[in-house]
């Protein structure tokens, strides 16, 4: 009976321990995930204002500062223009390009 009972503590003791460790880890993850929002908003603007892009069924997703752009390019040019583009965004860390080339 002892026994379990010190087993019962420790497993109290470490979950107190990991529980406000928990919560402390999400507030900087809302503020990260309110920031790639704000990025992901931002690329998608200047992509659309970007006149040497072929807008449509361009996709934009961003966590953590790492961008990824998905969708149908005009050609392989577009490809450079995407990454020129995405990279002058303040916050952004990276950029990743997944396309296919429209072949019409």
């Amino acid at each position: 009976m002892k026994r379990i009972l010190t087993g019962c503590a420790v497993f109290a003791t470490a979950l107190a321990a990991y529980v406000p460790a928990f919560a402390q880890e999400l507030g900087p993850a809302v503020r990260e995930s309110t920031t790639d929002v704000q990025v992901q908003e931002e690329v998608l603007t200047r992509l659309l204002a970007d006149h040497r892009l072929d807008h449509s069924l361009l996709m934009v997703s961003v966590h953590d500062g790492h961008v990824s752009v998905t969708g149908t390019m005009k050609d392989e040019s577009q490809e450079a223009e995407i990454y020129r583009v995405a990279r002058t965004v303040p916050g952004v860390r990276d950029v990743f390009v997944f396309g296919e080339t429209d072949s019409e």
